[in-house]
């Protein structure tokens, strides 16, 4: 009975983690996510244009919640600088939002 157990417990945990694949693709998702919300952040500042504060303050808030989503993702990966580069890529990208952010719309 308990190697029963230990079989299926073992195969649970095997099971819900999701494959390399997987997590590459989602991985690869939210990186070009991050950076269509990156260029429509900057894109009306770029134009010139009044910048919609509602609207810059959501993207920088998807901005940064794609940048941790960016960051669990690369925990699924195996240990790589390259992996860990993308991390504090996404983060830096989140902080370079934040201030752009804050300086068109200031309180």
């Amino acid at each position: 009975m308990k190697r029963v157990l230990f079989c299926l417990l073992v195969a649970g945990c095997a099971a819900a983690r999701p494959e390399p694949d997987d997590t590459r693709r989602a991985l690869e998702a939210a990186r070009q996510q991050l950076a269509r919300e990156e260029q429509a952040l900057a894109g009306a500042q770029a134009e010139g244009r009044p910048v919609d504060c509602a609207r810059a303050t959501k993207l920088g808030e998807n901005i940064c919640m794609l940048s941790e989503r960016i960051c669990a993702l690369v925990e699924r990966l195996p240990r790589d600088p390259a992996n860990t580069a993308q991390c504090t890529d996404a983060r830096a990208r989140c902080a370079a939002a934040r201030e752009k952010v804050k300086a068109a719309c200031p309180k």
